[in-house]
């Protein structure tokens, strides 16, 4: 898919470009128990073209990734540890999620693991781009202080 490449050598060039101004914070949240959310974007120009937020709730740590091309979001990415067990003996399960956009619509994806993916209630495109306007918020809340 040519799309799906387009989009790949945009994120190495987001990754790559050194001219990005970087920032980070962390809020507290409350999701039925009070956590906190680590932020780390990058900007170009002005614009926001990476956010990276993690967060841990309950026995899950989550990363979430979104990556822009002129305020769209093209592609994105999560990573969900599950821990189990006692701290001497800790288990974990990994769940993972690649997403492709064009215009606010999910082109492509893949997950790995056992997870979120495996019911049939899961939306994925709703779930991300909620995911990502979150993030978004956030991050204009923040700067507003």
């Amino acid at each position: 898919m040519e799309q799906k490449s387009t989009i790949d050598a945009a994120i190495e060039a987001i990754d790559a470009d050194k001219a990005n101004a970087a920032f980070s914070f962390n809020i507290t949240a409350m999701k039925k128990v009070f956590h906190k959310i680590y932020y780390h974007y990058q900007t170009r120009h002005g614009s926001i073209v990476k956010i990276e937020r993690r967060f841990k709730l309950h026995n899950n740590s989550t990363v979430q990734t979104f990556y822009f091309k002129t305020t769209q979001l093209i592609y994105a990415t999560e990573l969900i540890t599950s821990y189990y067990g006692d701290r001497n003996k800790p288990d974990s399960m990994v769940w993972g999620g690649n997403y492709y956009f064009i215009k606010n619509k999910l082109v492509d994806f893949l997950t790995l693991g056992h997870g979120k993916s495996e019911t049939d209630e899961w939306n994925p495109q709703q779930e991300v781009l909620a995911n990502c306007k979150a993030a978004r918020n956030d991050i204009a809340r923040h700067k507003k202080k």
